[in-house]
């Protein structure tokens, strides 16, 4: 009996986190809050691959919007941090910080994310002693 349990809680499992999927495309009418909705919510029902894939099409689709692009890769580099994936958010955390070390992007971009990126930067193991 114990034994068909297990069996059934480990199907049970499997099944579960199999229903994450990766949308294979988003409906062009949506604006980019709307995108980033469905990448919040996403993550929020643990599914990473999907939060990422609605990021990158945020990206793709509006980030000529320096402010735009910027909320976007800060959000996929801290899903990356979480995850301890450090060579992944590394560059990606690079990228936002490099773009407050244009001259007056304190007038035009949103400073949160600066110290956002650099708070998650401390946390890449190379940095931990800064």
């Amino acid at each position: 009996m114990k034994h068909i349990t297990a069996v059934i809680a480990a199907l049970f499992i499997i099944i579960t986190f199999s229903c994450y999927s990766v949308p294979k495309s988003v409906p062009e009418e949506l604006t980019k809050e709307e995108i980033i909705q469905l990448a919040q919510a996403s993550y929020d029902e643990g599914n990473e691959k999907a939060s990422e894939f609605y990021y990158r099409t945020v990206i793709d689709r509006f980030g000529d919007d320096t402010s735009v692009r910027i909320a976007a890769l800060f959000e996929i580099a801290h899903i990356k941090v979480k995850d301890e994936n450090w060579d992944e958010a590394r560059p990606i955390l690079e990228e936002i910080i490099a773009y407050y070390d244009i001259p007056d992007s304190e007038l035009t971009l949103p400073q949160e994310y600066k110290k956002l990126a650099i708070i998650d930067w401390k946390k890449l193991p190379e940095n931990t002693g800064l």
